[in-house]
């Protein structure tokens, strides 16, 4: 139902607006997709207690392997750039795409906002506390990984939410590209 419209654009010869649309939010979502699952399997190995070999003489836990990373990533500037423009130009480009969207979208933003609150809310009440803590200290706590299993569960909910949102999104983003070409010929 909500393909619907996407479709028949693409058959009107609209191919090439639709494609151009999308390529910039599926790069943002390509690159969040791929810091979630370099993460998640980092939250795998604490879950499961289960360090990796690493070939080096000193024997460390899952949770002191995970420990590092997260930590180092957490207090890395380009990480911390990249997901804070992510969020950003995610942001902006959905206010600007609701304000600007007809009204035959709503149906596509009655299902849009609130799978975003849910995937958004999932990452923020969950995994942001347990990074904001990682990232602040400086000495390792076998502590800080207990009940890890919900950061598991909540990186899983907003990978969803992503995916559910892609599909949504990406037909208003087609028809937005094709009125706007047509206002511009």
């Amino acid at each position: 139902l909500l393909q619907g419209r996407h479709d028949r654009n693409c058959r009107r010869g609209a191919h090439a607006q639709c494609h151009l649309a999308v390529v910039g939010p599926t790069a943002i979502c390509v690159v969040i997709i791929g810091c979630m699952v370099i993460d998640g399997a980092f939250d795998a190995i604490v879950i499961a207690d289960a360090a990796p070999a690493l070939g080096i003489s000193m024997v460390l836990s899952a949770r002191e392997v995970a420990f590092i990373y997260y930590h180092a990533m957490l207090n890395n500037l380009l990480v911390n750039a990249t997901v804070l423009f992510c969020v950003v130009y995610l942001t902006l480009a959905a206010l600007a795409l609701a304000f600007r969207s007809e009204p035959h979208h709503r149906p596509h933003f009655r299902v849009l906002v609130p799978v975003s609150l849910i995937g958004n809310s999932a990452y923020s009440c969950v995994i942001v506390p347990r990074y904001y803590k990682l990232r602040r200290e400086a000495t390792f706590d076998p502590a800080y990984f207990d009940g890890w299993e919900a950061v598991g569960v909540a990186r899983i909910v907003a990978a969803v939410a992503i995916l559910i949102g892609i599909r949504i999104a990406f037909p208003v983003l087609c028809d937005f590209a094709v009125s706007t070409s047509r206002k511009r010929a």
